[in-house]
């Protein structure tokens, strides 16, 4: 499965999308949170990047908040990239689709 999500410049495929953490893998990305709109759109709720994504969204510490925007679904997907990529696909992601939760 791919998820494609763009940004201003590039458009980026990322893995899933997937409704468990458990389906992601311990490598080192970008992941988006998301649900979907009533046009059948993904829209991004959340993005961030670590060392280790299944980690990291396991025990995200915004996981909370992520409920209160879901509209049909919560997914999980992942850009799988090294630590220099990952930093400016994040920073792409979040200034393009200005998810809800997380800095801006």
């Amino acid at each position: 499965m791919t998820l494609r999500v763009r940004t201003a410049d590039t458009t980026y495929d990322f893995d899933g999308p997937f409704k468990s953490a458990n389906d992601l893998k311990k490598k080192s990305g970008v992941y988006v949170i998301s649900t979907i709109e009533a046009s059948g759109k993904h829209q991004v709720i959340d993005v961030g990047e670590s060392g280790d994504v299944q980690e990291r969204v396991t025990k995200h510490d915004r996981a909370d908040t992520w409920p209160l925007h879901v509209i049909d679904g919560l997914f999980i997907s992942a850009y799988y990239c090294d630590e220099n990529e990952r930093t400016k696909v994040e920073r792409q992601v979040r200034d393009y689709c200005k998810p809800p939760c997380g800095d801006r």
